[in-house]
């Protein structure tokens, strides 16, 4: 066993969910922050980091996009730029219940192309 990166728990909360991308990229949670990572050699080196507004218990990745499932019950569309960079906001769909929408802690999905328009559409 080898440790590739170690980062001390800060106030925002340890590590909830990781998820391995295409290229060498590792997306992990920590409190309510959405982290990327290049692996390199070896090493985990951090890319961009992002706020999703609530704790992140969960992620998946379809395409370019990062699925996160938060405390609030929400879920948060986080667009992926080159690199793994987080460029913009991320998108969020909140709980149908509002604040007393139980947490999302588990969320899997995939891509629907619809033939005759083009449109691409997310199961989640």
């Amino acid at each position: 066993k080898k440790v590739l990166h170690k980062e001390e728990a800060r106030r925002g909360g340890s590590c909830a969910a990781v998820k391995w991308a295409p290229g060498n990229y590792l997306f992990a949670s920590f409190g309510n922050r959405v982290a990327s990572y290049l692996l390199s050699n070896g090493t985990l080196r951090p890319v961009s980091k992002i706020s999703a507004e609530s704790p992140v218990h969960c992620l998946t990745l379809i395409e370019e996009n990062l699925f996160a499932g938060c405390a609030d019950g929400g879920l948060r569309m986080i667009p992926i730029g080159e690199g793994a960079h987080f460029n913009t906001s991320p998108q969020p769909w909140r709980g149908v219940n509002g604040e007393k929408s139980p947490a999302l802690i588990s969320i899997s999905g995939s891509k629907i192309q619809r033939s005759e328009s083009g449109q691409r559409r997310y199961l989640i």
